[in-house]
């Protein structure tokens, strides 16, 4: 937490000086854009999984073991995604800029581990291999800061997203829910004309995703970094 909440700090002070040193206003401009974007996940790749046994599923020594929770860190690696972005940006005139954003995308990925637990002193232990895929909608507004006039112009940009998800895990259930998540990044677009030609780089914290999913509850946070390219239209 005093990590997330250091490095937010750092992007509004740098925000600041950027704005006390920036150059002479412009006009204000708005511009639609459509995009491509790589998720790759490198951070984060644990989640912590309950299961609650069922009634008649299992029994230790003739007894049922029904009801009885166990739970563990399980991997859970997901292939690097495509994903397709739309957005809108309003740029004002002293450079500072406010957009939302509307990202979809399918990540595959497998859960691979072990839950652990008791019954009356016994050890349990359940080994987990499945196939699962989360279907996912993003809903973002997004800020930041221009550092230079056109043509070329560098930014940094930070945002909060409300994520509609739905976590598919291979013969069991799908399960949807609506998470949170923080962004940050930088990148450059380059302006010619109405059309803008862009690229950004940022990292996207998933706030505690939880799916109750048949017996399983699954909780994580995904933390994905996202590489966007783009083509935008000023109007």
């Amino acid at each position: 937490m005093r990590y997330r909440n250091g490095f937010a700090l750092g992007l509004v002070v740098l925000m600041m000086v950027a704005f006390m040193g920036a150059a002479p206003a412009t006009a204000a401009e708005q511009f639609i854009s459509g995009g491509l974007q790589i998720h790759a996940f490198n951070f984060q790749s644990k989640a912590d999984v309950e299961y609650e046994i069922p009634d008649g599923k299992f029994a230790i020594g003739g007894q049922d073991i029904g009801g009885t929770k166990i739970d563990g860190d399980v991997d859970y690696k997901t292939d690097t995604t495509i994903g397709f972005a739309l957005g809108y940006t309003y740029i004002s005139p002293e450079d500072w800029f406010l957009g939302g954003e509307l990202i979809f995308a399918n990540y595959k990925g497998e859960f691979k581990g072990d839950l652990k637990g008791d019954f009356k002193g016994n050890d349990i232990k359940y080994d987990v291999k499945s196939d699962a895929e989360i279907k996912s909608t993003r809903i973002g507004a997004l800020g930041g800061y221009y550092f230079k006039p056109k043509p070329l112009r560098p930014y940094v940009m930070g945002g909060l997203g409300l994520n509609l998800n739905e976590l598919d895990i291979e013969d069991v259930d799908k399960e949807s829910a609506t998470h949170f998540s923080i962004s940050a990044g930088g990148g450059a677009d380059y302006f010619t004309g109405n059309w803008v030609l862009g690229a950004n780089l940022r990292l996207d914290y998933y706030l505690a995703e939880e799916y109750e999913v048949e017996d399983f509850t699954v909780t994580m946070n995904r933390i994905p970094v996202l590489l966007t390219a783009r083509v935008g239209y000023v109007f």
